[in-house]
Order: structure tokens, then C-alpha cells, then sequence
């Protein structure tokens, strides 16, 4: 009889299938992301939109996580810097960007079990072995090409190799030895260890050869930590060992004798950025900032022209000659200030300083909880929270030296990290076994 029968796949829930199409759309964002920024962008585009059907189709309202409140203010005070500059008009597209911190509530309803985050941790290690291929590729042809170029700025193929690294890059691999390792350390099998060992060298190739200094001392700092936090006695001699000998080979001693340059006031590189531009850009907008993304290179020259002109004692009022005439004070190309405290500072004043520190001061105490809310005797889910706590480390102490809260993939990526340790201490105490009561 028809009442007999099992109930089909139709008979499951609109929303329930909506979901799982939500699901599968946010992987696919992860798995791409490293890759492909279009593809990735698209992913989670279909992903917010399918979510947004199944609620409404649900009668449910989304879960609203502590993570998110710090993006949602940033977002606010980013807007009214540019109102308060009226600015907006040229802004929008500018505004577009903070918008992917909407992904924090996203994350947090999507990695809403322990399985799921499981998942997020394995496809972003897939992602990231790819994106190493990808890299181990494309840069020395790259850097070829250019050497080989008529007219080439490069006077040798070093030079061209390390123009050919990226920092975007650079910063997923740094993240992308931190979930490999914790894989590698929850690895039960020969099998699945093996694999984790081949993306692990396939990964640290691409992010040595990538020659970014920043990624670098932060990935050996991350790794060193997962190691002291893992108690890797023996681990933590091999990494020191091997940071030295890598440290002593002729191309990345001479990447790292570069630094040198960047106290060259005449180059007009960070120093001079933030010794000279950035308190001339606080001098004259300092609560609000000049407005979020209006920060340009012509701007950073005339702030830098207006400092050597006070230090001269000839006034704060640039000399309009001196761009004219074709004198650079500040690197050209560059809109930022290659620092995330000093950017948010320079583009959204002391106000939006205040609202930045503060939500990351929020993510690292929630990620911090979350370690230490994990049982003892479930090992995965505290390997699975200091992962959190590490990528939050990995990219705000890159963004030191580097302006990685306004690359598109960097912030996506921190935005599915506060959204994935959002519900961590509470699922991590659920996970913890109750002990029996003594009387």
C-alpha cells in the first residue's frame, strides 16, 4: 500500500535541501578561495543567497554570534568616515570590500558542528596544496618572462622571482602549514599521514619560493607554537635546524638583507609611510580618518611632502613643485601604508582604530576560550580550536608589516575564522564528558 511506503528524497524538507545546497556552495568557496578570488567570490555569493531562502522558507532566524558584532560596528564606522568626508559617492566601490565581514554570522550558522568545521579545516588544506602547485609553477615562469622581457627593470632572475611572489599568497600557504600540521597530527593512518607529509612539503616549497619576509617569520612563529602547544621536543629542534639552513642559503639571505632598505628614508618605503605620511593624515582628520579606502599615492606623497617641509621648518603646506617636478617622497603604487593599524588609522581616525583593536581583542579572547574549554581527553577539538587562535596570530601579526585587512581573500579569510570559533567554547563544552557527582 502507498502508506506502507519509505518516504522518498522528495519528502525531505524544502529548507533541509536548501541548506545542504548552502553547505556544499560554502566548501566549494573554501576549495577555490586560494585559487581563484572570481570563483571563490561567486561560491559564496550563492552561498548567502541559498541561506537566505532556506530561513525564509524555515521561518527561522539565523544565529547571531558575539564574533560579529565587531565586524558589523567596523562596517558602520567605516561608511561614516566617508559621509563624514563626503566622500561616498567615490567610495562605493571601496565599500564593497568590508561587506565580506557579513561572512562572520554566515560562517558561524554554516560550521555549526564539529563535523562541519572538521570539513572547513580539510578543504582549506586542499585548497592550499593546490595553490602550492600552483605557485611551484607559475612564479619561476613568470619570473623568466620577466628577466627576459626587452627593456626588463630586472638585473637578474632572483630579482624577478621576488617581485613574481605574492603577498595574498604568501599568507594562505603561512595558514595552510598550520591546518596540514594539525591534520598530520590527528592523522590515524599511515595512509592519510603520508599525504599529509607530501602537502607539507609541497606547501613549504611554495612558501619559501614565494619570498615574502613577513609570511615567513610569521609561519616558522605559528609552526613553532603548534609544536610547543603539541610538546614536539625533538619537532622543534628539527624546525630550528632547518629555519638555519634555509636562513643560510644565498637567495633568501639576500631577501632578508633587504630590510636594511626599508629604513632607507630616501627609498620611501614603511618608514617613511609611518614616520612621516601617517601622522600628517591623523594631524588632519583624527577621529574619523580621511575615509575608508581614499587613501591614494598622490595623497601619501603630499602627506610625506608636507612632513619634510615641517621638519625643514618651511611649514606644513606641501610645495606644489616638488610632484611636478617629478620628486617622489613615498614609493609609487602603493595606496596603503603596509600596516594594518596604520591604515585603519590613516582612513577611519582614532574611531575606527578603537573598533578594529577591539574586535580583534574580542576574536583572539573567544579563540583563547575555546582552547581552554576543550576537554583534556578529546584531543581533535582542541587541536581544532588552536587552529582558530592560530590564524588569528598568523594574520594580525602580518598585518604588522603588511596591509592584509584590505586584501578581498586575507579578509574573507578572517571573517570564516571569527564565524568558525564562534560557536567553539560552547561545542567544546558541550564535548567535554560530565563527571559523576560525589557526594
Amino acid at each position: 500500500m502507498l502508506s506502507d511506503r519509505t518516504p522518498s528524497a522528495s519528502c525531505v524538507p524544502l529548507s533541509d535541501r536548501l541548506l545542504k545546497l548552502a553547505k556544499v556552495s560554502f566548501f566549494s568557496a573554501v576549495a577555490t578561495l586560494p585559487i581563484s578570488i572570481a570563483m571563490g567570490e561567486l561560491f559564496l555569493g550563492l552561498t548567502g543567497l541559498l541561506f537566505f531562502f532556506q530561513r525564509t522558507v524555515a521561518r527561522k532566524r539565523p544565529a547571531w554570534p558575539s564574533t560579529a558584532w565587531g565586524a558589523l560596528a567596523f562596517i558602520g564606522v567605516a561608511v561614516l568616515s566617508c559621509l563624514v568626508q563626503e566622500q561616498l559617492p567615490r567610495g562605493w566601490e571601496g565599500l564593497t570590500r568590508p561587506l565580506w565581514l557579513l561572512l562572520v554570522p554566515l560562517t558561524a550558522n554554516i560550521l555549526d558542528s564539529k563535523p562541519a568545521r572538521g570539513r572547513f579545516v580539510r578543504t582549506f588544506t586542499m585548497g592550499c596544496a593546490v595553490l602550492a602547485l600552483y605557485t611551484l609553477i607559475k612564479n619561476p615562469i613568470d619570473a623568466y618572462r620577466a628577466w627576459h622581457t626587452p627593456g626588463t627593470v630586472f638585473p637578474t632572475y632572483r630579482a624577478a622571482l621576488i617581485d613574481a611572489g605574492s603577498m595574498t599568497r604568501g599568507q594562505i600557504l603561512m595558514l595552510g602549514l598550520v591546518v596540514t600540521l594539525t591534520l598530520l597530527f590527528q592523522a590515524r593512518t599511515g595512509k592519510a599521514r603520508s599525504a599529509c607529509w607530501g602537502i607539507l612539503i609541497l606547501q613549504t616549497a611554495a612558501w619559501v619560493l614565494n619570498f615574502k619576509r613577513g609570511s615567513w617569520f610569521c609561519g616558522v612563529f605559528l609552526v613553532f607554537l603548534l609544536l610547543l602547544w603539541e610538546r614536539r621536543w625533538f619537532s622543534i629542534g628539527v624546525l630550528l635546524l632547518i629555519t638555519a639552513i634555509t636562513a643560510a642559503l644565498p637567495p633568501v639571505r639576500n631577501r632578508l638583507s633587504e630590510l636594511r632598505a626599508e629604513l632607507n628614508i630616501a627609498r620611501g618605503g614603511r618608514i617613511v609611510m609611518w614616520t612621516q605620511v601617517l601622522p600628517e593624515l591623523v594631524r588632519e582628520s583624527p577621529w574619523l580618518g580621511i575615509g575608508y579606502k581614499q587613501l591614494t599615492n598622490e595623497k601619501m606623497q603630499q602627506a610625506a611632502a608636507r612632513a619634510q617641509n615641517r621638519r625643514r621648518g618651511t611649514g606644513g603646506t606641501e610645495r606644489a613643485g616638488d610632484t611636478r617636478r617629478g620628486r617622489t617622497f613615498v614609493e609609487r603604487g602603493r595606496n596603503h601604508l603596509h600596516a594594518n593599524i596604520a591604515q585603519v588609522l590613516a582612513e577611519t581616525g582614532t574611531i575606527g582604530l578603537a573598533v578594529y583593536l577591539a574586535w580583534m581583542a574580542h576574536l583572539l579572547y573567544t579563540s583563547l576560550r575555546a582552547v581552554q574549554a576543550a576537554s583534556p581527553d578529546d584531543p581533535e577539538s582542541r587541536r581544532m580550536a588552536r587552529v582558530w587562535v592560530l590564524f588569528l596570530l598568523g594574520l594580525f601579526g602580518n598585518g604588522l608589516v603588511e596591509y592584509n585587512f584590505g586584501d578581498t581573500e586575507l579578509l574573507i579569510v578572517l571573517s570564516m575564522t571569527a564565524g568558525a570559533l564562534a560557536p567553539m567554547p560552547q561545542a567544546c563544552a558541550e564535548s567535554t564528558p560530565s563527571r559523576p557527582h560525589m557526594p
